[in-house]
């Protein structure tokens, strides 16, 4: 048996599996409530408790041992009653769910002589460990979102632990971001080419961030260091709404000495070239436009004709630390009519650059949200899900795009090496919730995800990608040595740095589809498995003016997975055990012959047109087992134990360049 044929015949027997189990599943977006029904004074179970989520139509009823379980929760915070005939209605508040998490609420009831009118009110408290957790995580609540000082989603991020920042970017356990799985309500929106996520999601838009940096379960693929699943908010049944508005004042934004402070003496040009005596004593330091110096009896400018052309040509760029910024957000969410609720996020900043040479003297930013729910019926439930990010930004707008010595030397001129950016993205997602009883439910969801990346030549340049040369000052200093002086020695001017190095295109679509059935088999066992399916439409032109390459094509890759997940409950033992499998075609040709792939060299010797030997690509796929344990000792001690294999494709940057 060929290896292709055994790894189609693995995939093939483990669908079949699954489907025999009934079960199918993508990135969990639900927690689940369990516990314990007692009589307070003997401590005996209490049988056909009803057990009822405030405020919904989500409940359970106590079996023969007291216990219950209510899955399917949307993560969030509730007030949870136990009702019985005899008893005093006890309600527990504040009781927090967080995704793909049991969260245990035990009652402890009392009876009384009353059938009705009696209640007890209790406050739930959040324990200190979570017992059922074999792997490294962290939630941030709305409520916490909203109470922190932060106004991106990065700045959330960076205050958890296992996450850093360095050099401006965020690293999950040492790994940069597209080595993570960033997923908005089960959507993967990420760029395909690099893996580079969209993290701007609006923080009133967030109703749970769920964080696992390390021993990531079955349902989770596509990822080394970590895995950022966002849970977005839906609409209640009252009108609710936020705004909120910053202001950033004027400022510099970089360290050491703002570019344009014409009053400090550690620049150059300050002590010598913007005063008019150093070019008249100076005449050999400086050129005129012909290359002549200006101590050359031939040179056509007077020392005052070349210090004018100095200081027209040496003024700030920008006035980058005198505006100031600002951003505003709103939200909004509420019932349309009784079974359908939206909620609504948008967010606008604008700022300005925090480098002098961005071509751009102001950048602005874009983000919303949007979510419909519609309730069909109490067991069936219609998602719409959206988002949209926008940017007019350029290089040096946010962060220091090359060295900073370079920057010094030629801060009077735009960095054009990259080329001006232009960048969207948006997604759209549809996702149907059927429960079947109090122990199964599934979900079908078709996501897609659209990424618009480019770069070009700056608005207005007329001289264009071709003619695009960078234009230098007519300083010609040296020091004694007759060394050339850094900051006084032809540094560039004007429009362009270097020349435009690459320009190009690209508009990328991913289309998922999804399924997940999940099964509460009894108390103990929970059992849960999916598919995932992806088709990539990469649309691609890029250019690269030095290295005479050009990439201008369509590529069609392809790849999914399916796996199945058992968390197994126990008073002194939690275990998720778990069994994927991923499968990936780049859906191309490969060229067979290593040494003259492209049949350039034959072709040429035999006088013909080239006619590459290729073959189809095939199916690549690989097995993934997962072990997660938790043995909790008491209620603040608990060990775990995580076995995995985790890997991630290659990213499709390089992908068919050529």
């Amino acid at each position: 048996m060929t290896r292709n044929k055994f790894v189609s015949s693995v995939f093939l027997l483990f669908f079949l599996l699954l489907l025999l189990l009934d079960a199918a599943g993508f990135a969990a977006t639900t927690g689940k409530i369990i516990g314990r029904v007692t009589d307070a004074m003997t401590a005996e179970p209490l049988v056909g408790a009803n057990i009822i989520v405030d405020g919904s139509t989500m409940g359970a009823a106590t079996d023969i041992d007291g216990d219950y379980f209510i899955i399917n929760v949307p993560p969030g915070s509730y007030s949870v009653s136990a009702r019985m005939m005899g008893f005093k209605t006890m309600t527990k508040t504040d009781v927090t769910v967080s995704i793909d998490h049991s969260t245990r609420v035990d009652f402890q009831m009392q009876e009384t002589i009353l059938d009705v009118g009696e209640s007890v009110t209790v406050v739930a408290e959040r324990p200190l460990v979570e017992r059922d957790e074999t792997a490294t995580r962290h939630f941030v609540q709305a409520e916490e979102i909203a109470a922190r000082p932060a106004s991106n989603l990065s700045q959330i991020l960076s205050t958890l632990p296992g996450i850093d920042q360095s050099g401006g970017e965020l690293v999950v356990r040492r790994g940069t971001l597209d080595q993570v799985a960033f997923l908005i309500d089960g959507m993967r929106a990420r760029n395909p080419l690099d893996f580079r996520p969209y993290q701007n999601v609006n923080l009133t838009s967030i109703q749970e961030l769920e964080i696992i940096t390390g021993g990531f379960s079955a349902e989770y693929g596509e990822a080394q260091s970590g895995i950022f699943n966002i849970v977005t908010k839906e609409g209640s049944d009252k009108l609710e709404g936020y705004g909120e508005f910053r202001w950033a004042p004027p400022g510099q934004r970089h360290w050491g000495t703002e570019f344009y402070d014409y009053s400090t003496e550690r620049y150059w040009e300050n002590t010598h070239a913007r005063h008019l005596e150093w070019w008249i004593d100076h005449p050999d330091q400086w050129v005129d436009p012909n290359g002549l110096y200006g101590n050359d009896p031939n040179t056509i400018w007077t020392p005052e004709q070349a210090y004018q052309d100095y200081m027209g040509t040496h003024q700030p760029l920008t006035d980058y630390t005198e505006q100031s910024g600002y951003q505003a957000e709103l939200s909004l969410g509420g019932p349309l009519y009784k079974k359908l609720h939206f909620f609504l996020s948008g967010k606008y900043r604008s700022a300005p650059p925090v480098m002098g040479t961005s071509y751009l003297s102001r950048g602005t930013w874009l983000d919303g949200s949007a979510k419909l729910t519609y309730r069909l019926s109490d067991n069936i439930k219609l998602m719409f899900s959206s988002f949209y990010g926008s940017a007019e930004t350029n290089h040096g707008m946010e962060s220091m795009d090359f060295g900073w010595t370079d920057v010094l030397q030629n801060k009077y001129v735009y960095y054009d090496i990259a080329g001006f950016p232009k960048s969207s993205t948006n997604g759209q997602t549809l996702k149907f919730t059927h429960v079947l009883n109090s122990n199964t439910f599934y979900d079908f969801q078709l996501s897609r995800i659209y990424q618009y990346r480019a770069q070009d030549t700056f608005p207005g340049d007329e001289s264009g990608w071709e003619q695009a040369t960078p234009a230098q000052d007519r300083l010609r200093a040296v020091d004694a040595s007759g060394t050339p002086i850094a900051e006084a020695y032809g540094n560039a001017i004007g429009l362009h740095y270097r020349g435009y190095l690459y320009r190009g295109q690209d508009r990328n679509t991913d289309y998922t589809l999804s399924g997940d059935l999940t099964t509460q088999v009894n108390k103990n066992w929970q059992m849960k498995s999916g598919f995932d399916f992806t088709y990539y439409r990469l649309d691609r032109f890029q250019e690269a003016k030095y290295f005479s390459a050009i990439e201008d094509d369509l590529y069609d890759p392809f790849e999914g997975n399916i796996y199945i997940h058992n968390k197994l409950e126990f008073e002194g033992l939690i275990m998720n055990l778990g069994l994927r499998y991923d499968f990936y075609n780049p859906n191309d040709v490969v060229y067979l012959n290593p040494f003259d792939p492209f049949d350039f060299i034959r072709a040429a010797q035999e006088e013909r047109e080239p006619n590459a030997e290729t073959e189809k690509t095939s199916t690549f796929g690989q097995l993934s087992p997962r072990l997660g344990v938790s043995h909790p000792i008491s209620d603040k001690t608990v060990l775990h134990f995580n076995y995995g294999h985790f890997f991630q494709r290659a990213n499709f940057g390089d992908y068919g360049e050529g």
